[in-house]
């Protein structure tokens, strides 16, 4: 397949512009719980337009940050969100709303920009037998394990914390 795919990282800060590749150089672009990592989402955004074809797809998946019960203002959802930022290392999350506006403003026609869990609490990724494994993991940054497992379930169970579904394309 290594003529139909293949995986490149890129620096710090290449991916505000994702200068290796020319424009129009791809068909499509995802990504999986990656963007939320950036410190400048719209920087990215701008780059995957320039290098996706007319026409071209891009298809994501992203952690996001909602109002959700007793927390409603930005204030109220940093409280709870302050650590899970820490603790992953993610400069801020953006809403669905958030991210809707940068595609927009890009140039993207956007399709989906939906919470995938729209009426109810985000479940968790890690099946309920091994959530101990990360409370208990002892080994380099141990603190770090812990204390992040922690504060994402915490931001669920808020129900700040939610993932979201993005498809957006190229106008031709």
């Amino acid at each position: 397949m290594a003529d139909k795919a293949f995986f490149h990282s890129v620096g710090d800060t290449e991916y505000r512009t994702l200068g290796a590749w020319p424009d129009a150089a791809f068909a499509a672009i995802t990504y999986q719980e990656s963007v939320v990592h950036l410190p400048d989402k719209q920087a990215f955004f701008n780059a995957a337009f320039r290098v996706l074809r007319p026409g071209g797809t891009l298809a994501a998946v992203d952690w996001i940050q909602r109002p959700w019960g007793e927390h409603r203002s930005p204030e109220q959802i940093e409280a709870v969100m302050a650590e899970v930022n820490r603790g992953f290392c993610i400069p801020h999350h953006a809403t669905v709303e958030q991210y809707r506006d940068m595609l927009v403003s890009t140039g993207f026609d956007v399709r989906e920009a939906v919470d995938l869990f729209p009426s109810g609490l985000c479940w968790g990724s890690t099946p309920e037998e091994e959530r101990d494994k990360w409370l208990t993991y002892e080994g380099e940054r141990n603190d770090l394990f812990h204390d992040s497992k922690i504060a994402l379930d915490a931001a669920r169970a808020a129900g700040v914390f939610s993932v979201a579904k993005l498809v957006a394309t190229k106008p031709a």
